[in-house]
């Protein structure tokens, strides 16, 4: 099937968990009380919107002036957009910060679940959800509806100005291993939920491993670039990690046949590289392995003035002069690139069989593609 390309108001953010619909970043504009989600179905191609009101309940459109404002403020501004995510048996929705439950039906219920901020990443039994924080990571009881505990992965401040503000956790399907992804490194600890709960933290003698520990050819930190929220995936058999990194600042980037890396496959267990990702300028700003585990898809890094950084003209999009904004198909095994797409601003995402490929533009236009 040829490419589709179909026109939203606001980029695509996640799949639903039955894998029939994708949801966009929820958007608004400033000094408005609404916020909006778009919803494409691709079985009967219906495009559905939701708002927030301002105590962040969800019903159905009622401010279609307002929405076709958001658009425009959002084009113009990107930092107003805000990503959505599921867990995985489409049981909880967050979006702007809150947490809510989906109904049997698979509609969202209009209440947030709790008054507080959440963002973060659920587990796959739907047990807690992993809170990002300064510094460290929260667990919330999906069961139970509560907090159970933060735990520190920096000791000092400084480490906070340092760029460690971006914690973010994932727990291991066994949940016996907890992976601390963050600016600077990825950390993995062995991991008893129960311990946690008891109200023991995180200790360097349960660390397995950490990137930033790792020594170069001459003796120093191996210490390849940065980290965004994103840029790290875990394949769903637990078998391989992505890491895209930022490299702009890096003096000596790592080289790989005459081309810099900007980011590596690792084993899942180990955290032993097993190749470099290379063939994309800068950076890469998030990576996604395909759900049949044959594919690597990674974005290129779109900061500067790169195509997705402004709103443009149909048809005239500026010159990019930092960073490429291009998505990279990958053959997981390699690493090797098999086809590449331009102006690729948000995404990737693959659908629930990983035969097709999806991102958006700098217009927010979806783009559908089959995978080989």
């Amino acid at each position: 099937m040829a490419e589709q390309v179909i026109p939203l108001h606001a980029p695509i953010s996640a799949l639903s968990p039955d894998g029939r619909s994708i949801y966009s970043y929820v958007y608004h504009s400033p000094g408005r009380e609404f916020y909006f989600i778009d919803i494409y179905n691709f079985y009967d191609h219906s495009l559905k919107t939701l708002e927030l009101d301002s105590a962040r309940n969800i019903g159905n459109l009622k401010h279609m002036d307002s929405k076709n404002e958001a658009r425009a403020y959002s084009l113009d501004d990107r930092t107003l957009l805000s990503r959505v995510k599921f867990d995985k048996n489409g049981k909880f929705l967050i979006a702007r910060s809150k947490l809510y439950f989906i109904d049997g039906k698979g509609n969202i219920v209009g209440k947030p679940i709790t008054d507080q901020n959440i963002d973060g990443n659920f587990t796959n039994d739907d047990k807690y959800l992993l809170i990002s924080h300064s510094c460290g990571v929260g667990v919330f009881d999906l069961v139970a509806l509560n907090f159970v505990k933060e735990m520190k992965v920096c000791e000092h401040p400084e480490d906070v100005r340092a760029g460690r503000e971006l914690t973010e956790g994932r727990l291991a399907n066994d949940e016996n291993r907890l992976f601390i992804f963050t600016v600077d490194d990825v950390e993995v600890y062995n991991f008893d939920v129960l311990d946690m709960e008891r109200g023991n933290g995180l200790s360097k003698k349960s660390l397995i491993y950490k990137t930033g520990n790792e020594k170069g050819k001459a003796g120093t930190s191996l210490y390849q670039g940065d980290f965004f929220p994103g840029s790290t995936s875990i394949n769903p058999s637990e078998k391989l990690i992505a890491g895209g990194l930022v490299i702009y600042q890096q003096p000596k980037p790592i080289s790989v046949k005459g081309q810099p890396s900007v980011g590596w496959v690792r084993d899942f267990v180990t955290g032993k590289i097993q190749y470099q990702l290379t063939g994309q300028r800068f950076g890469i700003f998030q990576t996604e392995f395909s759900p049949d585990e044959k594919y690597l898809a990674t974005r290129g890094d779109t900061t500067g003035s790169s195509k997705c950084s402004a709103s443009d003209l149909d048809g005239n999009p500026p010159k990019s002069s930092f960073g490429d904004g291009t998505l990279a198909l990958r053959d997981v095994k390699t690493g090797k690139i098999l086809k590449k797409y331009s102006n690729a601003c948000y995404g990737p995402v693959f659908s629930k069989n990983g035969k097709q490929l999806m991102y958006s533009d700098y217009q927010f236009r979806l783009h559908i593609i089959d995978t080989p």
